[in-house]
């Protein structure tokens, strides 16, 4: 996620869930997939604080909830 493309119109602050391109949500998509929660966890606890812990964090979340809802 920190190699996203770079957009001229890209509001300061913008997430891969919220952003405008489509190439990020799809990013997004595939990385908070119910396939990537082990390698996520594990991410999760190695990472300080910060802008990529909390990517991290809602993608884990988001992933949680996928692997939920297939149930």
């Amino acid at each position: 996620m920190q190699s996203r493309r770079q957009h001229v119109d890209r509001e300061r602050g913008c997430t891969p869930w919220t952003c405008p391109d489509q190439g990020d949500r799809d990013d997004w998509q595939n990385l908070s997939h119910p396939r990537n929660a082990v390698v996520l966890e594990g991410l999760f606890y190695q990472l300080a604080d910060g802008q990529q812990l909390e990517i991290v964090r809602q993608a884990l979340r988001l992933c949680r909830d996928r692997r939920n809802r297939k149930k």
